[in-house]
C-alpha cells in the first residue's frame, strides 16, 4: 500500500493534469454532442449521403478541416471508452464528419448490428426539438 501512495504522490502533477483533461473533454462532449447529432439529416443511414464539395482552395482546406476534427473526434470517443463521458455517440459523430471510402457502408452495419445507438442518437435529438433518424432499410 505504502508503494501504491508513494507512487501516487510521485506523479501528483500528472494525475492532476490527466483529470483536468478528462472533465474538460467531459464538459466539451456535453456541449458539442447535441449540436452535432441534430445537423444529421433525418435519413442520413438510409441513403449515400455526401458532404457538398467545393472546389478550389476552399474546398480542399474545408474537407481537410472536416477531416481533423472528424479524427479528434473518433479519438476522443475512443478514449472515452475508459474515460468518462458518451465514446460511442462521439466516435460515430466523428465518422460522420470524415470522408473516406466505404464509409456509409460501416456505419449503416453499426446501426444495424447496435440498435442502442440509434436509440440514444434518436433521445438526444428529441431533446434538441428534431425528429428521429430513420433506422437503415438495407442489410450491410
Amino acid at each position: 500500500m505504502n508503494a501504491l501512495l508513494a507512487w501516487l504522490n510521485s506523479y501528483q502533477t500528472e494525475l492532476a493534469a490527466l483529470g483536468t483533461v478528462s472533465a474538460l473533454m467531459l464538459l466539451f462532449t456535453i456541449l458539442a454532442t447535441p449540436w452535432l447529432v441534430s445537423l444529421l439529416p433525418i435519413n442520413y443511414f438510409r441513403t449515400g449521403n455526401r458532404h457538398p464539395v467545393l472546389s478550389g482552395w476552399t474546398g480542399v482546406a474545408l474537407s481537410i478541416t472536416r477531416n481533423i476534427v472528424g479524427a479528434t473526434f473518433m479519438l476522443l470517443g475512443i478514449v472515452m471508452f475508459v474515460l468518462p463521458g458518451p465514446g460511442l455517440v462521439i466516435f460515430i459523430m466523428g465518422l460522420y464528419l470524415c470522408e473516406f471510402p466505404g464509409k456509409q457502408r460501416f456505419l449503416r452495419a453499426l446501426i444495424t448490428r447496435y440498435p442502442s445507438i440509434l436509440t440514444s442518437l434518436n433521445w438526444i435529438r428529441a431533446k434538441s426539438g428534431k425528429e428521429q433518424l430513420l433506422p437503415p432499410t438495407d442489410s450491410p
